[in-house]
């Protein structure tokens, strides 16, 4: 169930992307039994291959496409673009490690600042948690990253302690 439409891309700040049609983003809304989004999509950019997000942000319904993708797509900001969407039902985020959630259940702190992080980055480090062959290497990644996780947090209190 493609739902095809051509689109300009637009920039927004340093972002770019499209602004999905009203019936489009209606029919990705059923496809994914959902009634706001997020919504995981796939499809294609004149041709190119895309895995990306419908979000909603500032009252529209947002197809963001990073440098990669315009790229190979050939496209810019100004630029008309045909674009095929349908729902992608697979989960893009790997599974938390045991001991990662063990780790995380435990601290408060950490959890409130893993949170906060990109989904991006959150998937960049639970797929290198996962990477290590050993209980010991993945205890090591584990302790790494709880600490960078309570950095941040601790950075993050001290900049609103300063604001007050």
């Amino acid at each position: 169930m493609n739902q095809k439409f051509t689109a300009e891309i637009i920039k927004i700040g340093i972002n770019y992307c499209i602004i999905a049609p009203d019936k489009v983003v209606a029919a990705l809304l059923r496809q994914a039994n959902k009634r706001a989004g997020p919504v995981l999509v796939k499809g294609h950019v004149n041709r190119t291959e895309l895995k990306t997000n419908l979000v909603r942000y500032a009252g529209e319904w947002r197809v963001y496409l990073n440098e990669i993708v315009r790229n190979d797509a050939e496209v810019t900001a100004g630029d008309s673009a045909n674009l095929s969407l349908r729902f992608d039902p697979i989960p893009r985020m790997p599974p938390l490690p045991d001991l990662f959630r063990q780790a995380l259940a435990k601290n408060q702190e950490a959890k409130t600042a893993w949170r906060l992080l990109p989904s991006e980055k959150r998937r960049l480090i639970v797929e290198e948690i996962n990477s290590k062959a050993s209980i010991a290497r993945q205890k090591n990644a584990v302790t790494a990253t709880m600490q960078m996780l309570l950095e941040r947090h601790a950075r993050s209190k001290a900049r609103v302690k300063q604001k007050t």
